[in-house]
């Protein structure tokens, strides 16, 4: 089994006696091999336990009923167990890294309370969006957007390259294949995004000339304040609190596009096709980072995801206002 993403293998599970057993070690294969690594083998351990033989020799028992959550230690780039491994598990050799029971919990009740300020504020909510959907836009409105919105896409992969320089070990490498793909040569994605743009009849030259609106310019220096100046799990959790939303959100203007705009060629559609899948994979990753490394003031970490919420609604409502004043005007 391989993965074409990170290059990682793992041996084929031959062992089976008991055919839950046996999913659940497939199970576990797949999330280290997401993860990080490798497993060497595998067998059979007492009774409600897997025993797994880590690529360092170690060895670990892995509780059999134990799915719903993993465990993984950075330092040895693997991962092995569930919910209450650090009392269950049978090991030798191997140091106890992010078990405590409390530090969990409270990672738990932290991705909760954010998860809660993105659906309070999540940008399908806004009018302009709401429009979008209901094909209400005008295409002087849609080209209004194209033009403003521009500025964050094309700064976003500078927020990332500020944030990996801030950072190390699986974390940089998280922001390094993200940043990747933002400026993959063979279609960046403000490059994308300028191809949707021309698709709405707004040139490279009127996306340059056009001034910014202050809620554009609003939401481009408060992810470059975030990503540059605060604590990095500040920084994550609004990358998250931007990210999560974006599959949901390019799938909603893929279909608008369609239905309503007479935008149906591929070229025009892709920053939105790549961004509907790309970001279920760095929503996952922001998510997991969250779950089992963040550290800081909680308070601090919600109140930083839920000013980056604001200002990416700020600047939904700068071109939304806009709208409105033109209309009025005419």
């Amino acid at each position: 089994m391989q993965s074409q993403s990170l290059q990682y293998s793992i041996t084929k599970i031959d062992f089976v006696e008991n055919e839950s057993l046996a999913r659940l070690v497939d199970y576990l294969a797949i999330l280290v091999l997401d993860l990080h690594g490798s497993i060497l083998n595998h067998k059979n351990s007492q009774p409600g336990f897997i025993a797994l033989k880590l690529r360092d020799g170690v060895e670990v028992a892995v509780p059999q009923a134990d799915r719903s959550k993993v465990w993984y230690n950075a330092r040895h780039g693997l991962l092995v167990c569930a919910r209450d491994f650090g009392r269950r598990a049978l090991r030798r050799g191997l140091p106890m890294a992010n078990t405590n029971s409390s530090a969990g919990a409270r990672r738990s009740t932290l991705l909760a309370r954010i998860d809660a300020a993105i659906a309070e504020k999540h940008l399908l909510k806004h009018p302009f969006y709401q429009d979008w959907q209901a094909g209400k836009l005008s295409r002087e409105a849609l080209q209004l957007y194209a033009a403003q919105y521009y500025r964050h896409v094309e700064a976003f992969p500078k927020h990332l390259r500020v944030l990996a320089a801030r950072t190390e070990g699986p974390l940089h490498g998280l922001i390094q294949e993200n940043l990747a793909e933002e400026e993959n040569p063979g279609g960046s994605h403000p490059k994308l995004w300028r191809d949707f743009a021309e698709a709405v009849g707004v040139g490279e030259d009127d996306i340059t000339c056009c001034p910014a609106l202050p809620g554009t310019q609003a939401v481009v220096e408060k992810f470059r304040e975030i990503c540059g100046d605060r604590p990095v799990a500040e920084a994550v959790a609004a990358l998250y609190a931007y990210e999560s939303q974006v599959p949901e959100i390019a799938a909603t203007k893929i279909d608008g596009l369609k239905r309503f705009y007479g935008i149906n060629e591929p070229k025009g559609l892709a920053y939105f096709t790549v961004h509907e899948e790309t970001d279920k994979a760095h929503r996952a990753a922001w998510r997991g980072w969250l779950e089992e490394h963040a550290q800081g003031d909680e308070d601090e970490i919600v109140g930083t995801a839920k000013e980056a919420l604001d200002a990416l609604w700020g600047a939904l409502d700068a071109v939304h206002c806009e709208k409105k004043r033109k209309a009025a005007a005419a």
